[in-house]
């Protein structure tokens, strides 16, 4: 469990490297976004955790592939 004020160490991996991934922040509402470019076919993101994100929020990574 992490609190306001921490760092939460998020992996994204993709079965392709060189792709766009899509990676939100969701509750009841879409909390944040931002788009991540994959070098390889994974990439470590730490997400700071807010205290607006009490008592639980989702982690939703998309890529499309062509």
């Amino acid at each position: 469990m992490f609190r306001a004020g921490q760092k939460a160490p998020v992996m994204i991996s993709a079965p392709v490297s060189n792709r766009w991934v899509l990676f939100s922040v969701e509750g009841e509402n879409l909390m944040s976004y931002q788009l991540v470019h994959l070098d390889g076919t994974v990439k470590l993101l730490e997400v700071p955790i807010e205290e607006k994100y009490e008592p639980n929020i989702f982690l939703s990574a998309s890529m499309v592939n062509e």
